[in-house]
């Protein structure tokens, strides 16, 4: 990952719950989207951009970011939770996408712009990603997804906020529990209007589950390089984590994931 500082102070502050993320100039002259507060959630972005990369899903680039409080915090007009603290060390910088909005419920009114997703089977492999990885935070009353047009007018769907994977984090303390059908992006309205309809929907399944293999084995041999990027400032318990994480490794688990993807495609969208 890139490693990059803050060269002018903040520009926007996103309210949004939660992370309420802050929009910084970094030293290579982009935008960055950063979160500062919990370093759990730190962690699960940092955990889950690599993951997605080794899965091949869209997600923005992303960068540690030191933010100079001084100069670049305290200047700004709304600092209600810019907490010192937090930027004492390392932020969780993901890529400004300039072109990109947030799928939402009234987008999905618009049928041209459905039509328009060129990477609509990667919408499967998400919402399979988000199953093994117990993503709480991707579902129909927050995407967590955005689009960003490309040339020809096409649009091509990204993951973003990635912080409740491992059951909200509760799984590094406990074990690791299966997704909701209230937590899957397959109970949603977007789930249907791109599949509904598809006469294949059921051998892409079986394709995209003989790939999940091989994104689990890629994701397990590059964990170790993965965890030696983690942030000495965030104090991370790697050994504990690390033991935590293979449980996503484990046949039981793997077979579980499967078994959920399948039943959950079945209800949301073939049966429905």
């Amino acid at each position: 990952m890139k490693k990059l500082k803050s060269i002018q102070p903040i520009a926007k502050r996103y309210a949004t719950y939660g992370s309420s993320p802050i929009l910084i100039l970094g030293s290579d002259l982009n935008y960055w989207v950063c979160k500062y507060k919990d370093v759990n959630k730190l962690f699960n972005e940092l955990l889950a951009y690599h993951f997605a990369c080794l899965w091949h899903i869209n997600i923005p680039e992303s960068a540690l970011i030191e933010i100079d409080y001084e100069k670049h915090v305290l200047p700004f007009e709304d600092r209600q939770g810019l907490v010192r603290l937090f930027f004492e060390r390392e932020c969780f910088g993901s890529s400004f996408l300039e072109k990109a909005f947030d799928i939402h419920q009234f987008i999905l009114t618009n049928a041209d712009v459905t039509r328009k997703i060129k990477n609509k089977e990667d919408f499967l492999k998400i919402a399979l990603f988000d199953i093994w990885l117990s993503n709480e935070d991707r579902n129909q009353g927050n995407y967590n997804l955005l689009l960003q047009s490309v040339k020809g007018g096409y649009m091509l769907l990204y993951i973003i906020d990635n912080t409740d994977i491992f059951n909200s984090s509760m799984a590094y303390g406990n074990t690791i529990t299966e997704l909701t059908q209230e937590d899957s992006l397959l109970n949603s309205a977007l789930a249907t209007l791109l599949f509904g309809e598809d006469s294949r929907l059921s051998q892409k399944v079986d394709l995209l589950l003989k790939d999940f293999y091989l994104f689990v084995e890629e994701c397990q041999r590059n964990l170790p390089s993965i965890l030696d990027a983690v942030p000495q400032k965030w104090k991370i318990d790697i050994a504990n984590y690390h033991t935590k994480i293979n449980m996503i490794f484990s046949p039981q688990w793997l077979e579980i994931c499967e078994h959920t993807f399948r039943e959950y495609v079945q209800t949301f969208i073939i049966s429905k």
